[in-house]
């Protein structure tokens, strides 16, 4: 799908190749559409990740070319109304839920089988697969502060949609994040 983490990875491989969509065929497939379009041969490959793409592998023989270890920054962004931060109540809610959200990271890392279980469960997808998943990710899922290092990541893929016409022009992307609770979060003890 446009602009989404597919398209910003097959992007970034097309660079390293030095090709471009204009070199390919791009189809834009939900990841459900992707897996059926792959399974009954409809696309010759497939970038995707997570559950769609290991079940492709589990079901259909599907082999992995690459990886976005090295490609993908694997931050996932939280985002608050700038007025609930201004808030005292709203923040401290907000903390409070991030905190929680932390606690079930956490326990999702030492409780890797339960959590898969639980996943597999709630979406019918095998156990089995979510474990998979949990085992070949590239780290620990956490909660982290606002960094230039993760503000820079995201100023990367927002050159690189804009360099390839996703968007219509560059952005400056640092006035979207904030550094407003990392004092929270180091103060609530669950960041290192």
């Amino acid at each position: 799908m446009k602009a989404t983490t597919s398209h910003y990875f097959l992007l970034r491989l097309l660079a390293e190749s030095r090709l471009t969509f204009a070199d390919i065929q791009p189809v834009a497939l939900s990841p459900q559409d992707g897996l059926a379009a792959f399974g009954r041969g409809a696309i010759d490959a497939w970038v995707i990740y997570g559950v769609q793409g290991n079940i492709a592998r589990a079901r259909l023989n599907a082999r992995v070319l690459t990886t976005g270890l090295g490609r993908l920054s694997g931050n996932f962004v939280h985002a608050a109304l700038t007025e609930a931060l201004d808030d005292p109540a709203r923040r401290a809610a907000i903390v409070d839920y991030l905190g929680r959200l932390q606690k079930a990271y956490q326990w999702g890392e030492t409780n890797p089988e339960i959590w898969a279980a639980a996943q597999s469960k709630a979406t019918g997808v095998p156990a089995e697969i979510y474990l998979q998943q949990h085992k070949e990710r590239s780290g620990p899922t956490q909660l982290g502060p606002v960094t230039d290092d993760a503000i820079a990541s995201q100023q990367q893929v927002a050159d690189t949609f804009a360099q390839a016409g996703v968007i219509p022009t560059a952005v400056d992307v640092r006035p979207l994040w904030t550094t407003t609770l990392n004092a929270d979060l180091k103060s609530i003890a669950f960041l290192q």
